[in-house]
């Protein structure tokens, strides 16, 4: 899913357009192909406003249906009519739900905070920074200014002050807070990416920034350490990482890469210190069962293009994972996309050619009928009819009506041999896909282990009421064949 663009360091126009790319069609294309292949779609808005907007929190839900976007930055800096919508593949169209509010404050607009899906709750926020600041906001008596940024006092270093849900499922009340959140840090964060864990019950922060009362500008985080939240004991603590240590950064991406390998992938990020280039180390994995960091070096003919920030991580199956715009190695936004094999997570491996196992076995269909002599068709007619076959079995018929109209040369074509051949298709290809989740709630194994835990202040929002949800069903569908573009920067 691609929602917002931007032409340049400093260029922060956005646009609402929604696109996807098909990877079941595009199959065996290159790289630079499949950049060239993203198609735009006329969504229906249901009247929803869906104003242009930058890093707002984002997150597909386990239907691989349904994405969620939340908050963002806006240029005009009128605020959001619409801050939390949603898109749906499902029906092509656009649902409107309440906006993020701190009763009895009113609403806050937030960006760039952290999201992590968690069954049984919801989307989970926490962090951030808040644009189009409500100036009736305050937080446990402190000094509101001290948080504004010098250059743009719309915006305040504070977002989400706890871990806060959002639960599509409730239609009155979707907002809540943890009920229990005990050792709250002290500081407050931004820029962080979370996985959620389910064998230990515990998010995962990785990276990003925070500041205090005291220190301008933001201060990185170590990635030596990890914040957790245990959502069992409702716990804030912290997890020792070893290994090669990456370096400090924002705006990466951290992907869960699957349930049995039990490897958190960290691609690119932004260096704010090196005015706001990319970060060179940019790929590392970490494995949850022994806490160690390993540098990936990966081969590429082009190794610049593989340096970038601000880009969108998307898993497809279990084996492979895009990485979708962002800006490169000048710091300028760049369109191409990085695929990885990450099959083995301790050797990490880049593809020049995307391959998609529904895309080979059409290829399979397409020289069968290429090869047998009922059909007599030339290769390029023979082409478009394999293709014909993956859309619906109506364009066969489109075909049908075409090359009767044809009259030289005459070809015969045996309608019955490509109908068994669509059948047969369709069969396979209208099986369970076996896309993995792009959200971090994939069963995992993991080791028991004993967190360290912050100490200091606690910073517990007082006076709230909170919700459990209900539980979210089990009988999650899979995944639709076409990869969402997701939101990036270009």
């Amino acid at each position: 899913m691609y929602l917002k663009s931007c032409g340049s360091d400093t260029d922060y126009s956005a646009d609402s357009s929604l696109m996807y790319l098909d990877i079941v069609y595009s199959s065996g294309n290159s790289t630079k192909e499949l950049a060239t292949r993203w198609t735009t779609i006329a969504a229906n808005t249901n009247g929803v406003n869906i104003q242009s907007r930058r890093f707002p929190q984002s997150m597909v839900l386990p239907d691989g249906k349904t994405m969620i976007l939340s908050g963002g930055w806006n240029t005009d800096k009128s605020g959001l009519v619409s801050q939390t919508i949603a898109y749906s593949a499902d029906n092509n169209s656009w649902s409107v739900y309440p906006s993020y509010t701190e009763s009895p404050l009113g609403v806050r607009q937030i960006y760039y905070a952290s999201s992590v899906y968690i069954p049984e709750y919801g989307v989970g926020f926490y962090g951030g920074i808040e644009t189009n600041i409500n100036r009736n906001w305050t937080y446990r008596g402190q000094n509101m200014s001290q948080y504004e940024y010098p250059k743009d006092i719309t915006a305040r270093a504070i977002g989400y002050t706890s871990l806060t849900f959002f639960d599509i499922r409730k239609n009155v009340d979707p907002w809540f807070v943890f009920p229990t959140q005990n050792d709250l840090p002290t500081v407050f964060s931004g820029f962080q990416t979370s996985i959620f864990d389910n064998l230990s019950n515990r998010i995962f922060f990785f990276g990003g920034a925070y500041r205090n009362s005291t220190f301008y500008p933001l201060l990185y985080y170590s990635f030596g350490t990890s914040i957790t939240f245990n959502v069992e004991s409702g716990t804030w603590g912290s997890q020792i990482l070893g290994g090669i240590i990456p370096s400090g950064r924002a705006e990466h991406t951290t992907t869960l890469l699957s349930s049995t390998n039990r490897d958190v992938l960290l691609y690119g990020g932004l260096d704010f210190s090196n005015n706001n280039k990319p970060v060179l180390d940019y790929l590392f994995t970490l494995n949850l069962d022994s806490y160690e960091w390993k540098q990936q070096n990966i081969q590429n003919p082009n190794a610049l293009d593989l340096i970038r920030a601000q880009h969108s991580a998307v898993p497809v199956y279990n084996n492979t994972l895009f990485i979708v715009f962002g800006r490169g190695a000048s710091g300028v936004s760049v369109s191409s996309m990085v695929i990885l094999n990450v099959t083995d997570p301790s050797n990490i491996s880049y593809l020049s050619t995307y391959v998609d196992p529904n895309g080979v076995e059409n290829s399979n269909i397409y020289e069968e009928e290429k090869s047998s002599d009922s059909l007599g068709l030339s290769e390029g007619v023979t082409a478009g009819i394999a293709v014909g076959t993956i859309i619906a079995k109506d364009e066969l018929e489109e075909i049908r009506r075409r090359n009767e109209r044809i009259e030289a040369p005459v070809m015969e074509v045996n309608w019955e041999v490509i109908d068994q051949n669509y059948e047969k298709f369709a069969t396979n290809a209208t099986k369970n896909s076996p896309y993995s989740s792009r959200l971090s709630d994939s069963p995992t194994a993991m080791a028991p282990n004993k967190p360290e835990f912050f100490t200091g202040p606690l910073l517990v929002p007082e006076g709230l009421e909170h919700q459990r949800p209900d539980a979210i069903e089990d009988n999650v569908k899979s995944f639709p064949t076409v990869l969402q573009k997701p939101d990036g920067v270009l």
